[in-house]
């Protein structure tokens, strides 16, 4: 992180031009630029166009603001109050991840999507072996969970299956 971003920060939301900030702290206007797509909250940038940000400093209000929590977390703690606890720790929790949202340090969307294709997976071609050999003696009942299987796999909704009288069923 760049020593002097909360002097930069504070430049732009005040409404410093990029060239005039990038002088004033030896960079390129490109470089604040750049700076203000990847690292300034939209939320932060819309604060100070409002004209409502000018006397608050968003870092050191949720400083204050994790300061109360864990106070709070500390009395709950010593009066042996759980649910205080919790809510005081949910509170901390979330003013810290404001503060690393606020610093760059956590970006909404950072996530990382993983795919598995579970049909092609051993343990589940393992698991189908077992089905197919358990009903084998049942040729309608493998047929209806050869083809409610194949639904699933094709991601489709399952044909309904007739209800049918098992002999000796409900008697």
């Amino acid at each position: 992180m760049c020593p002097h971003r909360p002097e930069v920060d504070h430049a732009i939301l005040a409404g410093g031009s990029y060239r005039t900030v990038g002088r004033q702290f030896g960079v390129s206007h490109s470089a604040v630029a750049r700076h203000v797509a990847n690292c300034l909250q939209p939320s932060a940038i819309e604060l100070a166009a409002s004209g409502r940000a000018e006397a608050v400093d968003l870092p050191d209000k949720v400083q204050e603001l994790l300061a109360t929590a864990e106070d709070l977390l500390a009395a709950a703690r010593d009066a042996g109050q759980g649910a205080g606890m919790l809510a005081a720790m949910r509170e901390a929790r979330a003013s810290i991840e404001l503060l690393a949202k606020l610093s760059g340090q956590l970006r909404s969307g950072d996530t990382t999507t993983v795919n598995v294709i579970l049909s092609e997976h051993p343990e589940w071609q393992r698991i189908r072996a077992a089905m197919t050999e358990a009903l084998a003696p049942f040729p309608d009942a493998a047929a209806a969970v050869g083809e409610a299987l194949r639904a699933v796999e094709a991601n489709r909704p399952r044909a309904a299956i007739p209800a049918t009288s098992t002999p000796g069923a409900g008697q």
